[in-house]
Parts: structure tokens; sequence; C-alpha cells
């Protein structure tokens, strides 16, 4: 993505079908998320997941790593469907495009990257404004399709995300109708959101200063069809701050605490806190691929909310790439 802006670059992490890397921080301190916003509207089709109860790993929609219960059944005279990837009320019909990428596309290419502006409720939620003649486009890159022959390439197809700052010279890459359908297949991460590792109370971490990790993506999914609903929200966190399967592993309540400039771990102990001893300068990337995994709990209600029961639990894990600096001194002779 070099070259491709004139503002700030932050290579971010998302989606993939098979492998996902997630967002890096740009150097702001972004607000809370905003609320959760729900599935569009219209139910889907019919249940047609694994059966109810099982417990599976997948890479799920979204690109994430999931885990956990995948739950079919019914409240009030609604079927109910819970996975790490989808959360909804069933009751109408429809059928899944089975396409090969080659199908969708018919005579488009295979995309490679390309621009979708920020919407408001994104720039709000990521600390950023469009202003000077600049504006903020996810930049997303699509991999694991063979150019020319159109088939999935081993590993499957991996999409990873950018946030770039364009200006109005500056080109903006868009899709046509085929590649559109072929990304929204494959990118798509239904209701439940995969964490992203926000930081606090710095974007951008410094050595030997506390650090607090909160889910940056909505921790609460609510879906409702008259009296019966589905409810969904993050109870905790686990937080491994130098990569999956690297020790430490820190936990917490709830989404995490989002510190403010100048609170510490003794300001609020109960936060994911973590300190780094060195930077990232030697790292992939040079930064750390801090993995976050959100530990859901679905309830259902057939009384249109006044009692809830316990509908089943799943992981969802994502990596963020964060960059962890030295601090600089200046040296007055």
């Amino acid at each position: 993505m070099r070259g491709l802006m004139t503002g700030t670059v932050v290579p971010v992490a998302l989606v993939g079908m098979l492998l996902v890397a997630a967002p890096a921080l740009a150097d702001f301190d972004p607000p809370p998320p905003p609320g959760p916003t729900g599935p569009p509207p219209g139910p889907p089709p019919g249940p047609t997941g694994p059966p109810a109860g099982g417990d599976e790993t997948t890479t799920g929609s979204g690109g994430a790593t999931d885990s956990g219960g995948t739950n079919v059944g019914s409240a009030g005279n609604c079927a109910v469907v819970s996975s790490p990837s989808y959360l909804g009320l069933s009751c109408g019909t429809g059928s899944a495009d089975t396409r090969s990428p080659k199908e969708i596309l018919g005579k488009s290419d295979v995309p490679g990257c390309w621009n979708d502006k920020l919407t408001q409720a994104e720039l709000d939620a990521m600390g950023l404004e469009n202003r000077d003649g600049n504006t903020w486009y996810w930049e997303r890159c699509l991999t694991g399709i063979d150019p020319k022959t159109k088939e999935l390439e081993p590993g499957g197809i991996r999409i990873t995300v950018g946030l770039v700052s364009k200006g109005p010279d500056d080109k903006v890459v868009t899709l046509d109708p085929h590649q559109q359908v072929l990304v929204a297949l494959f990118s798509k991460d239904g209701t439940i959101p995969p964490p992203i590792a926000g930081v606090s109370p710095n974007a951008r971490p410094r050595v030997g200063g506390w650090v607090s990790f909160f889910d940056g993506t909505d921790d609460e999914v609510t879906v409702d069809a008259g009296a019966v609903i589905l409810r969904a929200h993050v109870a905790r966190l686990l937080v491994e701050p130098l990569g999956e399967g690297k020790a430490p592993q820190v936990t917490c309540a709830g989404s995490g605490y989002r510190a403010q400039r100048g609170e510490t771990r003794a300001d609020h102990p109960a936060g994911c806190w973590y300190r780094y001893q060195q930077s990232s300068a030697d790292e992939d990337g040079n930064s750390y691929p801090v993995t976050m995994t959100a530990h859901w709990v679905v309830d259902v209600s057939a009384d249109g909310g006044a009692t809830f029961s316990r509908f089943n639990t799943f992981d969802k894990s994502q990596t963020t790439e964060v960059p962890v600096t030295e601090i600089q001194a200046i040296v007055v002779p």
C-alpha cells in the first residue's frame, strides 16, 4: 500500500477465508466503539448449520478463528440459530450461492486492491475525520485466487485491510458488480464481529508503559422478531500480547477497559493490562501480533425479554498488529 496515500497508512487486519491478520492501529487514540447496530433487516434462511450443541473450530465467514458450540433450536414460533459467525431468528426462505469464483466473476478480473470510503460511524469509532481535502478509505487487498485461471489457490482466500488517507488527486479504486458479489461472499462476517484489539491509553504503546487492551468492536448483538429475542454479549477477553501461543496470557471481564491518558493498572486493575519489555523493531512487520479472544454468551427469550435462558457460548479470535516503540531520549550536550 506504499505510495497510495497522502496521509497515514495503517496496515490493518481483517478478514480471510482460511487465514487472518488484523488491523494495526494508527497513531491516534480512538473513542469507544459505537453501540450495536444489529443484523440487516429480514430473516435469514432456515437453519442449515451443524447439529445443535456441536463443538467446532473454524475460520468463520468473517475470517476470525472461531471455537465453541453451534446451536439450532426454537423459541416461540421461530427457529433460532447461533454460531460464532452467525446469529439470527430464522423464519424466511432462500438459498446460498455455491458458485465458484470463476463463475461469479465471469469476464471480470480477479480483484486486487480496492478502496471503500469510511462511513461516518466508522470515522467516529476510529477517531478520524475527513478534512483539508483528504478522505479516509479502507484499502482492501485480496489474494488466494489465481488471476489467470480464477481458481482458488492452496490456503484459500485472504483479504487484508488498511486505512489510507487520500487527497483529491489520488486514485480511488472501486469494484465492478461481479467483483462486489465475490468479495461479499468471501468476506462477509455475519452478525458476530471478530474482536479487534484496541490499545489504550495511547494507540501506539511504548516500552515500559502500561497498556490496557479492549475490544474495539461491538460487544453486544441483539436480534428480535416480536416476542422472540436472541441476545449475545462478550463475557470476557483473553489477550496474548506477544502473539498466539506465547506467554503471557491476560484475561479480564467484559470487553476490557479503555484507559484514559495518565491511567495505569493501579487505577483499574480489573482491565487487561500489560507492559511491554522491548520494542517490536525485531518482530515481523515491526509489530507484535496481539491475539484477542472474545468469549460470547448467547441468551434467548420467548416472552419479549421478560425472562432469558442460556442458548449457547462460543469464542471468536483475531490478531491485531500492534507496533511498540522505544521511548526516545534527547541528549543535550
